[in-house]
């Protein structure tokens, strides 16, 4: 019998084109030296909401239909700071500070994953967007013009690798009202 590959699974937040665009022009502006890190491409670009890690085709499935009944009203997110974490040394851009909208979504999709055998991480939810892997730190990260992003969706992404370079391939939307 054929051993079924788990699927890399996470739900994220995923820019418009415009607010990539943004956030991308903004990088690209950063003064600190970033020749020995790995730039996220511009399409992987995402904000993660849950990081559900490798899963079976029965466990995502039923985490795509709990995802279906959560409602939240659409709302906006600043991306306003850099950051950096140490440990897997990430430039990241984020939110100083996370809208009410933002933690009800993160809370309702982990409410309605626990029918499906998922349990969140742990930690405080530090939503946030990769920009470059593998950094050492630089001495400052510049200030930028705030980014407003309108969120009105969010989506379900396989992660594939192929030959290295990491590919995002969005499996399904779920649209927010």
């Amino acid at each position: 019998m054929k051993k079924i590959k788990p699927r890399r699974l996470f739900f994220a937040l995923w820019p418009d084109d415009n607010t990539r665009q943004a956030i991308t022009t903004t990088f690209k502006r950063l003064s600190a030296d970033l020749s020995n890190g790995h730039i996220i491409q511009p399409a992987n670009l995402h904000l993660t909401l849950h990081f559900i890690g490798n899963t079976s085709e029965t466990k995502m499935h039923c985490l795509a239909r709990q995802a279906e009944k959560v409602r939240v009203n659409k709302f906006t997110v600043t991306l306003n700071h850099y950051g950096y974490f140490k440990k897997p040394e990430i430039i990241w851009m984020g939110l100083k500070q996370k809208p009410p909208s933002l933690e009800e979504l993160y809370r309702k999709l982990a409410r309605e994953f626990a029918e499906c055998d998922y349990h969140p991480d742990n930690r405080d939810y530090s939503p946030h967007i990769s920009l470059i892997r593998k950094i050492a730190r630089p001495d400052k990260l510049d200030e930028f013009e705030p980014i407003k992003w309108q969120i009105k969706e969010f989506v379900l992404v396989e992660s594939l690798t192929k030959n290295n370079p990491i590919e995002y391939s969005m499996i399904q939307q779920y649209p927010l009202f």
